[in-house]
């Protein structure tokens, strides 16, 4: 019947869905197949259904829809007459359209009904393939689901085209998850500003995620996807001065982020002393986004909060995925255990749970060197990409305008090779690598390397009480024609590095 086009399915059906004006009429017209112009039809709730945790197979198996999926396709396939609705979202454009056009739809508007049919089919299958392939027992009345399933269906639907990718040569568009995670960077809505780029979304998603997990007004500077600053403090001034002081070199033309409301005192601060390609906020003071109308291209983005995660993190690698559970575990207290000799202080220890709780070390997508500062200054910077270079620029310390020293907080989260350098000559001295060595080994092997001693800080500031003085080094090791000399011919004493 119709060339073939009704055939296993009911002809009053799926006839009047499929039959084409002015080529099968005559058809239908000797079966006394009514024509059908608008189908709405609502597919059973598979997916909410086995979404519930006490949800049986059986139950599963019985909100699979048969039917309603034909029928969605018939009426789809033929757009040309037909208009289709799967959501009840579409109501009221389709009101809408048939009240301004005596009661027709446009060619244009069957048509996009016809594409979301096709993909609210795509996505009903791609569910029950999910549920299906993940069963791993059928033995209990709720069967054992395996985490990762044996095939793996994703639903994205786009919300933009970009300029361009991660460079100028790359194309690039946005895609959010079919049910977007209430909170995540996906619920955005934009302000002002231009356009966002792929690195705009990627470095705010870091900047957002960092932020939100703080309970305590909290501030996040990302660049590159990489944080270079990260604070807490009494308000939204308050951490942003603290986070801007951590690097404020990389700040600039960073993505901002707060975790309560941006007020205008903030606001007008952070215009006004650098260039920002994106700020994020739960909410904004009415004043705070009058302000930032001055600079018409800072992008502003508002993110409202919500509780959920993301489950899965993937990465993509040729012609396959990766995927793992999202690195979303807290750490506390007392799942830490000191194994040096000498314990970090209450302090330190707040300012490590800090950098681990407080999501730094996750988001740092390099070497991950994060540091707690003294006197309540927080923060947390990407480094190197070598695991030696990062743990001596934060070791050495860049000099803070207030004297601190960013090695000051936190020695190291890492550990790294026991390499040493002469502070005054810059020379690299002996090491242990492998820290195989004990401490009197060490002092052996720096002797008969080295000869000189290899650190010359001042012998005046060797202390008993220093614990970072190398005070059992026997004096039989030392060089007799230039004890207490480093390479560069000074005096000084041996320093264990750090």
């Amino acid at each position: 019947m119709m060339d073939g086009r009704v055939k296993t399915l009911h002809p009053m059906v799926h006839g009047g869905l499929l039959g084409r004006a002015g080529l099968d009429d005559a058809v239908m017209a000797e079966h006394g197949i009514g024509a059908i112009d608008l189908l709405v039809l609502n597919l059973y709730p598979f997916e909410s259904v086995t979404a519930k945790a006490d949800c049986t197979l059986d139950d599963a198996v019985e909100n699979i829809d048969i039917g309603g999926p034909a029928m969605l396709r018939s009426a789809a396939k033929n757009f040309a007459r037909v208009a289709v609705a799967t959501d009840p979202a579409q109501y009221a454009e389709l009101l809408a359209e048939l009240d301004a056009n005596d009661g027709k739809l446009s060619a244009a508007k069957r048509f996009a009904f016809s594409v979301a049919a096709f993909n609210r089919v795509a996505q009903y299958d791609a569910a029950i393939s999910n549920y299906l392939s993940a069963v791993a027992a059928r033995d209990a009345a709720v069967p054992v689901r395996s985490e990762f399933p044996a095939q793996m269906n994703s639903s994205f639907v786009k919300v933009m085209d970009l300029r361009y990718g991660e460079n100028p040569h790359q194309s690039g568009a946005f895609y959010r998850d079919l049910y977007p995670v209430p909170g995540t960077l996906a619920t955005f809505q934009q302000l002002q500003g231009k356009e966002l780029s792929y690195n705009n979304l990627a470095d705010a998603d870091a900047a957002w995620e960092c932020v939100r997990q703080f309970d305590a007004p909290a501030c996040v500077i990302v660049k590159h996807a990489n944080p270079c600053g990260v604070a807490v403090g009494a308000g939204n001034g308050d951490a942003y001065e603290l986070a801007y002081a951590t690097d404020p070199t990389s700040a600039f033309g960073g993505i901002i982020a707060f975790n309560q409301p941006l007020d205008a005192a903030t606001a007008k601060v952070i215009l006004d002393r650098q260039f920002v390609e994106v700020l994020i906020a739960p909410d904004y003071e009415p004043a705070a986004l009058e302000y930032a109308q001055k600079k018409a291209n800072v992008r502003v983005l508002r993110i409202p909060h919500g509780q959920g995660r993301n489950n899965y993190d993937t990465k993509r690698v040729g012609s396959g995925l990766l995927i793992q559970s999202a690195d979303n575990r807290g750490m506390a207290r007392d799942e830490l255990t000191v194994v040096s000799t000498l314990a970090p202080t209450d302090k330190q220890f707040a300012d490590l749970l800090f950098a681990l709780e407080g999501g730094q070390v996750r988001e740092v997508q390099r070497h991950r060197v994060c540091q707690g500062q003294p006197h309540h200054r927080r923060g947390c910077r990407a480094d190197e990409p070598g695991v030696l270079g990062a743990h001596r620029r934060h070791q050495g310390g860049r000099r803070e305008p207030d004297g601190g020293r960013l090695g000051d907080g936190l020695r190291c989260v890492l550990p790294v090779p026991r390499w040493h350098r002469c502070r005054r000559c810059g020379r690299h001295q002996g090491g242990d690598p492998a820290g195989r060595l004990d401490a009197r080994q060490r002092s052996d092997r720096r002797c008969r390397r080295t000869r000189p001693r290899p650190w010359c800080s001042p012998a005046s500031a060797t202390s008993a009480t220093d614990p970072w003085s190398d005070t059992d080094v026997p004096a039989a090791h030392e060089d007799p024609r230039r004890a207490g000399h480093c390479q560069c011919g000074r005096a000084g004493r041996v320093h264990p590095g750090q």
